[in-house]
């Protein structure tokens, strides 16, 4: 086990869980279209995979083309190409990690790494004159580094 610091949660997960989803999404367009089990296109999955996954320069916008029309755009989800999500995908900017002495002291929790863990942490005073870093076992950790937790999803309360 190494000692590396963690990267940051959401750090590129976001662009490949949706071209992930928009991949089966395609695939499954594909096998519940009756246009490509029979009639118009007549191919087998895996051809028509196939000729996706080679790109060929064509003039539909997302490279997905088979006989001259884009798949997407053919079975009424123009947004579900993979080339559409990505530039629909935004990341949230990382601030990545921070030295734990930057780290507030107003009792707000935030994300602590210490020796290869990371875990909820906050500044404790106990009322006797004594302070220090908690976290939710008690066992008063000694974080090198820390950064700010998400935001609470939006319309959930915290």
């Amino acid at each position: 086990m190494t000692n590396e610091k963690p990267t940051s949660p959401t750090q590129g997960e976001l662009a490949v869980k949706a071209l992930t989803n928009l991949a089966h999404e395609m695939r499954f367009l594909l096998r519940n279209n009756p246009k490509f089990d029979g009639g118009l296109y007549r191919q087998r999955l895996d051809e028509a995979e196939a000729v996706i996954a080679q790109s060929w320069p064509t003039p539909c916008p997302h490279n997905c083309d088979l006989g001259g029309v884009c798949l997407a755009e053919h079975a009424g989800h123009p947004k579900s190409c993979p080339l559409s999500a990505l530039d629909r995908t935004t990341l949230p900017p990382t601030e990545g990690w921070r030295p734990i002495e930057t780290a507030p002291r107003d009792g707000s929790k935030f994300l602590a790494y210490e020796k290869g863990h990371y875990f909820d942490c906050w500044w404790h005073e106990n009322g006797y004159g004594e302070a220090y870093w908690m976290d939710e076992a008690d066992s008063e950790p000694a974080p090198s580094d820390w950064m700010p937790l998400p935001a609470a999803p939006q319309g959930k309360r915290t």
